[in-house]
C-alpha cells in the first residue's frame, strides 16, 4: 500500500474527525492569546491565503479537463504533486476553515461581553461545529467561495481595528468592501484565461458570497440603530412572523426546481385559512377544521397539477386562474369580513411554544427537515 493510500485510510476512520476537532480547539485555546497580538493575526492571515490558493486550485481543476498522461510527464514535480493530492483538497479546506472559525470564536469570547453579543458568538460556534460535517461538500466552488467571504469578513472585522487603532462604522464598512474585493479576486483567478466558461457562471459563483456579506452588513447596521435587533427574543419573533411563508416556500422549492411556477399559493392559503376559521366559529372541533383546510389545499393542488401534467396547459396560466378562483372564493365565503374570535386552544397553535420555540416555527423546522430525511 502506498503512503498516500495509508494516510487516506487513517484519515477516513470514523473517530478521526472528533479527534481533530477537539485537538484543534484545545490547541487554539492554549496558543491564541490576545486579539491585538500581531503573531496571531499573521497566522490567521496565512490561513486565509492558503484557503484562497486552495479555492483557486479546486476551481481551476474542476472546470479544466484532466491532463493526459503525456502532459503530466511534461509538468514539473511540484505540479504533478499538486495534481496527485487533489483528493485531499476538501480535507485541507476543512482544516483551514476549522482553524479560522475556532480562532474567531475564541477571540470573540475574550473580547466581547456574551450578554450583549451572544448571537454573534453562537453563530461562530455553529459554523465551527458545522464545518465538521462539510467535508463531502467542500468540493463545491459556490460553497467554498461563500465560506471564504465569511471568514474574510470576520478576519477584517478583527484585523483592521487592530492595525489602525480605530473601531467605528467606517472601518467596519472598509472591512466589508475588502472582503468583497478579495473574494471577487479569488473567483477571477479561478476563471482566468478560460473562455469556455461565461461571465454569467462567474457571477453565479460570486453572488451568494456578496449576498452573505450584504446580509451581515445589514444586520450590523440594524443592530447599531436598534440594539435589541440581535437579541434572542427578537430573532425568534422575526422567525415566527416569517415561518408561515417559509412553510409555503418549502413546497414552492420543489415546483421551481422542476421548472414550474405557482402563482396561486397565497390565495389558496387564504381560502384554507378562512374555511378553517369559519368552521371553528361554527363550533366544529379543531381537528375537523384543520382537516378541512388540508383537504382544500390538497384539492386545489391536485387540480393545478392535473391541468399542467395531463392537460398540457402552461403552469403560469393554470395557477393564475386558480389564484383568481381561490381569492374570489375566500371573499365570497367571508363576505369581505375578517374571521376572528377563536378559542384559547386554537390560538396556542400560533402563539404557544414548544421548548421555548414557537409552534409555528417548530412546524416549519419539521417541514424543512422532511425533504432531507
Amino acid at each position: 500500500m502506498s503512503p498516500s493510500s495509508t494516510v487516506r485510510t487513517i484519515l477516513g476512520k470514523p473517530f478521526m474527525p472528533p479527534v481533530f476537532f477537539f485537538s484543534g480547539v484545545t490547541y487554539d485555546t492554549l496558543t491564541l492569546t490576545r486579539i491585538d497580538r500581531l503573531q496571531d493575526n499573521l497566522l490567521l492571515l496565512i490561513y486565509l491565503l492558503l484557503l484562497g490558493v486552495l479555492i483557486v486550485l479546486t476551481g481551476r481543476l474542476g472546470i479544466e479537463p484532466a491532463p493526459e498522461r503525456e502532459q503530466l510527464a511534461a509538468f514539473s514535480p511540484f505540479v504533478r504533486w499538486v495534481l496527485r493530492v487533489r483528493p485531499f483538497y476538501p480535507m485541507a479546506a476543512q482544516f483551514l476553515l476549522g482553524g479560522l472559525f475556532s480562532a474567531y470564536a475564541i477571540f470573540y469570547s475574550r473580547s466581547a461581553t456574551l450578554t450583549s453579543t451572544a448571537i454573534f458568538f453562537a453563530l461562530l460556534v455553529v459554523l465551527l461545529v458545522g464545518n465538521e460535517f462539510l467535508r463531502d461538500r467542500l468540493s463545491s466552488l459556490r460553497l467554498l467561495v461563500s465560506l471564504y467571504a465569511l471568514v474574510c469578513f470576520a478576519f477584517f472585522t478583527f484585523f483592521l481595528p487592530v492595525m489602525t487603532g480605530y473601531m467605528n462604522a467606517a472601518i467596519f464598512l472598509v472591512g466589508a468592501v475588502l472582503s468583497a474585493v478579495v473574494t471577487f479576486r479569488v473567483v477571477q483567478l479561478v476563471y482566468r484565461n478560460n473562455s469556455d466558461h461565461s461571465r454569467r457562471e462567474m457571477v453565479g459563483v460570486t453572488a451568494p458570497a456578496f449576498t452573505l456579506i450584504g446580509l451581515l452588513v445589514l444586520s450590523a447596521v440594524l443592530w447599531a440603530l436598534t440594539p435589541h435587533f440581535l437579541t434572542v427574543s427578537n430573532l425568534l419573533n422575526v422567525a415566527q412572523q416569517t415561518s408561515i411563508n417559509a412553510v409555503v416556500a418549502v413546497g414552492m422549492t420543489f415546483v421551481i426546481l422542476s421548472g414550474g411556477i405557482d402563482l396561486s399559493v397565497g390565495s389558496i392559503v387564504a381560502l384554507a385559512g378562512v374555511v378553517l376559521g369559519a368552521l371553528l366559529q361554527a363550533g366544529q372541533p379543531a381537528i375537523v377544521a384543520i382537516a378541512a383546510a388540508l383537504v382544500i389545499g390538497t384539492a386545489t393542488g391536485l387540480i393545478n397539477g392535473s391541468l399542467v401534467s395531463w392537460g398540457g396547459l402552461p403552469p403560469f396560466i393554470v395557477t393564475l386562474g386558480m389564484m383568481s378562483v381561490a381569492r374570489g372564493a375566500a371573499l365570497l365565503f367571508t363576505e369581505g369580513r375578517p374571521v376572528s374570535g377563536f378559542d384559547e386552544g386554537f390560538r396556542s397553535l400560533a402563539t404557544g411554544s414548544v421548548v421555548t420555540m414557537s409552534t409555528v416555527l417548530a412546524s416549519f423546522t419539521s417541514a424543512r427537515a422532511i425533504p432531507r430525511a
